[in-house]
């Protein structure tokens, strides 16, 4: 346990006070700081992100201050729990080398990648692992209490990220039906995960939310933004297609198309293992164990079939290090040789597998470590507290808001920029923090130029004007309709009202 949290704290020594992701980062920031401020996700702002990420990134900063530093600082506790509950469960399935070797992989392909922003998706994961480790924590023991605790934080994690949050829950629910196969005696009863239980255990945190958003007003814009946009929409303006070799550049590499598709290979093979011990054997624990795994594996391998970029092929290797880690040992018990060709499988398989915990141990630490920045010097702005090599184009930026601004201000950044509002100390007068192409419908974007004209912003920032008036072309129009240039060359353009004198 010291060796894997000296590892996250390498990690966060080396990764955690450099850079500054302006977009997502940014936007997990801006959201405390409106929640903080007395609105409530999705009513009030516009977010593809479960509700309960950014009430729990407000109630750190609660306490311990906004400021990208101090949330970066709960982004590493999130990745010291991943990290110990990857340990623990694959300590119920496999040795503990292997839970080591397992707990490793997600040191070095973590949150660390991100610089330990505490996103959505690494909030939802520590709940999704916790909620497994406590649901197989209960099957031996037939411990309803255990499984309640495990849907309970399961619903937690559907209200954090709905999407992987999702995986999780039907992968734990895949293994309470397989536990049903499993035969069971008067002396020994099977092994069970008590499904109602943890039904319950979700419902006393899902229906209250529920019941809470409802009365709230918030529910019809939750299911636009967290159903109806990600299956209408999102495909078409985000997706990244699979690397294959024919393409141009890293993806085009065999190591991307290889990694990319390893959760695949590794199920297949766990499930061919399956299969020849249940027939051996018949089905048992072990098998029921075996098909939860690679189901979990290839629930979460889902975030890279839309976009296959690393920042969601990331998100998948908690489970497939879990997978990769049980599967030496249970592929020596589905050979079911004896004596001397026993050993010499165990042999054989264990080189497999430490090898193959090598080799990805090393492509992680290719792909998701963040690698050292030179000449990075720090952000002026109190609540930063991260060094940046653009920090003198951010600062000039900065300074410019102050020098025609006040803090408090309505500000108005686009189209993806949202940690101006933080850094700046401004307020977004409308209901969206940032805008990718193609995201925004007509209806959506007379919305965003209503509430920008009924909370006139004091001063537009701009980014990529050119660029961005291709999708943003009706707000770009307002703004230049009813704002000046500071300097029309600029990138960004920065816009003040033409009748500043007289609002000051």
């Amino acid at each position: 346990m010291l060796l894997l949290l000296a590892g996250v704290c390498a990690m966060a020594a080396q990764a955690v006070r450099h850079s500054i992701d302006l977009g997502d980062e940014g936007f997990l920031a801006h959201s405390a700081q409106r929640v903080l401020n007395g609105e409530l996700p999705h009513r009030d702002f516009y977010s593809l992100q479960g509700p309960l990420s950014s009430m729990f990134a407000a109630a750190w900063s609660a306490v311990a201050g906004l400021g990208f530093l101090k949330l970066r600082v709960l982004g590493v506790l999130l990745h010291a729990a991943m990290v110990l509950l990857a340990y623990r469960i694959t300590r119920r399935i496999a040795g503990g080398a292997w839970a080591l070797a397992a707990a490793l992989i997600v040191v070095l392909a973590g949150p660390a990648y991100m610089h330990f922003a505490p996103l959505a998706v690494w909030q939802a994961m520590a709940l999704s692992l916790a909620s497994i480790a406590l649901a197989m924590r209960s099957v031996r023991r037939r411990d309803s209490g255990l499984a309640f605790l495990s849907g309970l934080v399961a619903a937690l994690a559907m209200l954090v990220r709905h999407d992987l949050g999702t995986y999780s829950a039907a992968a734990i629910v895949l293994l309470a039906a397989l536990l049903l196969l499993v035969p069971a005696t008067r002396l020994a009863p099977g092994p069970r995960l008590k499904l109602g239980a943890w039904l319950i255990g979700a419902a006393s945190v899902s229906l209250p939310a529920l019941a809470f958003f409802a009365y709230a007003g918030a529910l019809p814009a939750m299911y636009d933004q967290l159903v109806l946009f990600p299956l209408t929409r999102y495909g078409d303006t985000s997706a990244i297609p699979m690397p294959s070799l024919n393409q141009a550049g890293p993806n085009g590499s065999l190591l991307a198309v290889v990694v990319f598709r390893l959760t695949p290979l590794l199920a297949v093979v766990s499930l061919a293992a399956v299969a020849i011990r249940w027939r051996r054997k018949g089905f048992g624990e072990s098998e029921a164990v075996g098909l939860f795994l690679a189901a979990w594996a290839l629930l979460f391998h889902a975030q890279v079939l839309v976009r296959s970029d690393l920042a969601h092929l990331v998100l998948t290797m908690p489970p497939v290090a879990v997978l990769l880690a049980w599967l030496p040992g249970y592929a020596v018990r589905a050979i079911g040789a004896e004596g001397v060709r026993q050993q010499l499988w165990r042999k054989a398989a264990n080189m497999v597998g430490a090898c193959s915990m090598a080799v990805l141990a090393l492509v992680c630490w290719h792909l998701f470590v963040p690698r050292a920045q030179h000449g990075a010097t720090s952000i002026d702005a109190s609540c930063a507290g991260t060094l940046e090599t653009r920090a003198s184009a951010i600062n000039g930026v900065l300074g410019s808001i102050a020098e025609h601004s006040e803090p408090g201000d309505a500000l108005l950044a686009l189209p993806y920029h949202p940690a101006y509002y933080v850094l700046a100390d401004r307020r977004n007068p409308t209901r969206w923090g940032y805008h990718w192409p193609g995201d925004r419908t007509d209806a959506e974007l007379k919305e965003l130029i209503a509430q920008a004209q009924s909370n006139p912003p004091r001063l537009v920032v701009i980014f990529d004007r050119d660029s961005t008036a291709t999708f943003l072309g009706p707000v770009v129009q307002w703004v230049e309709t009813h704002y000046t240039a500071i300097d029309a060359h600029a990138d960004p353009v920065i816009y003040r009202q033409r009748n500043e004198a007289s609002l000051r």
